[in-house]
């Protein structure tokens, strides 16, 4: 289930990108020579930071590039996955469904379902314990 838990790492970090490129973007508006930052500081030093803050704008749309594209590739792993766990962990975590919702889908009953991602997320938990030994 590792390749679970990259996704679920691919998700995070594209989240926290997309936080990062508003606060970027609010930085370029502030020094753009109309905003705040160039009338306090002077049109150089806005120029200088408004070069500063695009190249990390660029550097984290390609990075963020990168990591939809690995989204993609790892959704289309994980649906050729077998087996009832891959299913619900796929259900889960890539289409974010309720036990219920994955139980109507697959035909098993929410509380068999909520079993099998209950007893999934312990051996991860114990295969995580035994690595960091």
């Amino acid at each position: 289930m590792q390749i679970m838990h990259s996704y679920s790492d691919i998700l995070s970090e594209i989240e926290v990108i997309k936080a990062q490129l508003s606060i970027i973007n609010s930085e370029i508006e502030y020094w753009y020579l109309d905003g705040e930052g160039a009338n306090k500081f002077g049109a150089n030093a806005s120029l200088i930071q408004i070069e500063k803050h695009i190249h990390s704008r660029n550097k984290l749309f390609n990075r963020l590039e990168f990591l939809e594209q690995s989204k993609i590739k790892v959704e289309g792993l994980m649906q050729r996955f077998k087996g009832i766990e891959y299913k619900i962990a796929y259900k889960r975590i890539v289409e974010c469904k309720t036990h219920k919702d994955i139980a109507n889908e697959l035909g098993y009953t929410e509380q068999y379902i909520r079993k099998r991602w209950m007893k999934m997320k312990s051996n991860k938990e114990a295969t995580d314990r035994l690595k960091n030994r």
